[in-house]
């Protein structure tokens, strides 16, 4: 008899087939066209021999390749039973001496195994297949009574194939016929190489606040020279040279990490103008990702500090530069004021008042500007389809000359590869 594990391939399960003397049931997602032509010729030599076919019929099944239209074509109208259940993946054959479990693949991965697929059934497993499944109890040929099946065992809640629909397959042969699905090949290329490429954005905000600024607006200045005003707001910094460098220093090891991903993980792509990222790297850049997140968390409460403290700095040098600014060009409510003796006074208080008016951002605020945009998604047919895209996934490093070489010959063969070199 043989290990209960082997392998089964195409030739075996025609073997079986023709092997067949009473009966021979298989379910499966889709029937190919070299199956198909074995089980009319099987019919055309035993006539008496029963074949019950149960399939999945819809339209996502043809297109992941499990069958082909074609072949349930060459089967209406030659006795053959074709039942549905919609969305099945069951795989398994038999007929009155003999069956396996099949664990099988769509013809897009490969069309003959070379390694263990199937399981052999045993008698029982058969006969409760026949019972629950096909319904075949009390049929003398089949020498199945409920005698040998499980006590206590019952059918009532089993999933039971029902006949083909043919008006609903007319439909879905018309939208396979109308949009056919991309060969078994060109769907095993593009499937391989998108599990291996990962398009990325990414991109950390809120980390420059050493290089913030304040703009003060035109009508608290009250000045109307030009270079006056400019020169007042290339003076007023966010914060001051020493605030800056403590602020910078403790950003710098996130700064390293982000660089760090952009030159070693990371590979731009010119002709999609989109950074790549090879995916036996995902986890080493996911984890960085947390890593800068970590990192951040560790300096949060000592840069709030810092800009709780820079903030009560700022106000009190654009208090000082606003006293500087009045006392040479006074606002026209003051100007009637400059022979007062209090006319200094007057100065201070009117700038801490305009100071009060300028939008100067609470610590929290600027802590809360911290953010890691990091998005992940796979090329699609068309980046594919781009000769100059795949001629950079080699100059990079992502793939190799032989690759690529097999990548532009699939597309070329169904005419969808572009040369954007003319």
């Amino acid at each position: 008899m043989g290990s209960i594990i082997q392998t089964v391939q195409y030739q075996n399960i025609l073997d079986h087939l023709f092997a067949a003397e009473r009966y021979w049931y298989a379910a499966l997602p889709g029937i190919f066209d070299e199956l198909a032509e074995g089980i009319v010729e099987a019919k055309k030599q035993n006539p008496k021999l029963d074949i019950e076919l149960v399939i999945d019929p819809t339209e996502s099944a043809f297109r992941s390749h499990h069958g082909s239209i074609d072949a349930i074509q060459k089967l209406t109208g030659s006795g053959i039973s074709i039942k549905q259940i919609p969305n099945h993946r069951l795989g398994f054959i038999m007929s009155e001496d003999s069956g396996w479990m099949l664990f099988t693949q769509s013809r897009a991965i490969e069309k003959d195994p070379s390694g263990p697929n199937a399981i052999r059934m045993n008698d029982m497993t058969r006969q409760e297949l026949l019972y629950a499944f096909f319904e075949k109890d009390g049929e003398p040929e089949i020498i199945i009574t409920t005698e040998n099946i499980p006590s206590g065992y019952s059918t009532e809640n089993e999933v039971k194939p029902e006949p083909l629909d043919d008006e609903a397959f007319d439909e879905v042969m018309d939208e396979i016929e109308q949009n056919p699905p991309p060969s078994p090949d060109f769907k095993r290329i593009f499937e391989v190489y998108t599990t291996k490429i990962k398009f990325v954005e990414f991109k950390v905000k809120g980390i420059k606040l050493d290089q913030r600024t304040i703009t003060i607006p035109n009508d608290i200045l009250n000045i109307s020279d030009d270079n006056l005003r400019d020169r007042i707001k290339t003076r007023l910094n966010m914060f001051e040279d020493d605030e800056r460098e403590r602020i910078h220093a403790k950003f710098a090891k996130i700064e390293f990490e982000c660089e760090r991903i952009r030159g070693e993980l990371l590979k731009r792509v010119k002709s999609r103008d989109k950074s790549a990222l090879n995916a036996s790297n995902l986890r080493k850049y996911k984890d960085s990702i947390k890593a800068i997140e970590k990192m951040y968390e560790e300096v949060k409460s000592e840069i709030e500090e810092e800009i709780m403290v820079a903030h009560i700095s700022l106000e009190e040098r654009i208090e000082n530069e606003l006293k500087n600014t009045y006392r040479e060009v006074p606002p026209g409510h003051l100007k009637d004021k400059s022979e007062s003796e209090h006319y200094e006074r007057h100065i201070e208080n009117y700038a801490r008042k305009q100071v009060g008016k300028i939008n100067i951002p609470p610590a929290y605020r600027m802590i809360s500007g911290f953010e890691i945009i990091s998005r992940i998604f796979d090329p699609t047919y068309e980046d594919f389809s781009d000769q100059a895209f795949i001629e950079e996934l080699e100059e990079i490093g992502f793939i190799s000359k032989a690759e690529r070489k097999e990548i532009v010959d699939e597309f070329e063969a169904i005419g969808t590869q572009k040369d954007e070199k003319g």
